[in-house]
């Protein structure tokens, strides 16, 4: 969904750069305005059914099967450290606190959502995404994707002992 939304906007540009390639100083402004935009605010709007729609595509319900319990050892002591608060549901509020303190300007997941465009949908995604993880919750059942990802380090001059 993000992608042919940048496609789309990608195109436009063009489009108007081509259109305007005759008059320089309407074309260099184009260009300007291009390399000023900053990442903090996404340009594209999308409204709460197309986040809907989306995430419930990339959902993946009969993904996995249901969790198998971890098998049985012998702890090392007699205390037991159970969470039960992990147990529980997941409220909204927790959903805000989480999308609050994502880092921005990240590369986008393998579901293509940037980080940016949940922290701007704010309170009209909260809603669904506690719905969503409740569910997720109760079926034991999670998308693939959250299984996999991929994690390149990035060496910042010299090797890579650091």
């Amino acid at each position: 969904m993000l992608v042919e939304k940048k496609r789309n906007h990608n195109q436009s540009t063009c489009t108007v750069l081509l259109d305007n390639r005759n008059n320089s100083t309407v074309f260099w402004k184009h260009v300007r305005n291009s390399a000023r935009r900053k990442r903090e605010e996404p340009r594209v709007k999308i409204d709460c059914d197309e986040w809907e729609t989306h995430l419930s595509q990339r959902a993946d319900w009969t993904c996995r099967q249901p969790v198998a319990s971890a098998p049985q050892t012998t702890p090392h002591s007699e205390t037991c450290t159970e969470v039960p608060e992990l147990d529980g549901p997941v409220w909204e509020h927790d959903v805000r606190e989480a999308l609050v303190s994502l880092k921005s300007e990240k590369a986008a997941e393998l579901d293509e959502v940037l980080v940016e465009y949940l922290k701007h949908a704010g309170d009209a995604i909260v809603p669904f995404l506690t719905t969503y993880f409740n569910h997720l919750n109760e079926h034991q059942h999670f998308p693939t994707d959250w299984g996999r990802s991929v994690i390149v380090p990035i060496h910042k001059g010299g090797g890579g002992g650091y």
